[in-house]
């Protein structure tokens, strides 16, 4: 039975080239490799210990090596700046639209493009528009139980919790309008 938390096939359509890149010494991982990233994802949303994973997910010590080496290495940076492109199309936005872009389709509009923010330095508090979905942004992090606490008191760990977040957040956005897809045959 599928956990809310895994990933469906659309989903790891996206993730697998990421994962599955070629490594100097050939093939880097074994057959289970998106049954290890559903795991890490379990583990983001639930919060719960690696020696508590479910057996369903593999031996959890094959999960938190391959957290460690994947946090260490770079492979969860590089799979979050693989989903914000696919987001953004799926919302109908093209990617790097530039402040001459962002003027030409004011001016078709007859709308006035300004930079976000303050450009005096007065020392009086002025709200700055549109910053609420900063806070929008950690509010939806926030919903990862792994970030209670930092186990393992190490700021790779810490960084690689904050990417899978990333993730399972991105991957929410984009699979909002479509249903989920089991991976196999369901008991009744």
């Amino acid at each position: 039975m599928p956990y809310p938390s895994d990933l469906n096939d659309d989903q790891w359509a996206l993730l697998a080239p990421v994962f599955n890149a070629p490594g100097k010494r050939g093939r880097k991982h074994g057959d289970d490799l998106r049954t290890v990233v559903d795991a890490m994802l379990y583990i983001a949303q639930t919060g719960c210990q690696w020696r508590y994973l479910p057996e369903s997910f593999g031996a959890w010590i094959r999960v938190w090596s391959q957290f460690r080496r994947w946090s260490r290495n770079g492979t969860w940076a590089r799979a979050v700046t693989v989903l914000p492109a696919t987001a953004r199309q799926a919302d109908g936005r093209t990617e790097g639209v530039s402040a001459v872009a962002a003027r030409t389709l004011g001016q078709h509009h007859d709308l006035e493009v300004r930079r976000v923010g303050w450009d005096d330095k007065q020392p009086v508090f002025r709200p700055i528009r549109h910053a609420w979905r900063v806070e929008v942004a950690h509010g939806r992090l926030g919903r990862s139980r792994r970030f209670a606490k930092s186990f393992e008191n190490t700021t790779i760990s810490a960084t690689g919790w904050l990417h899978v977040a990333c993730i399972a957040t991105t991957l929410r956005h984009l699979s909002q309008e479509r249903p989920r897809q089991c991976r196999g045959p369901v008991a009744a």
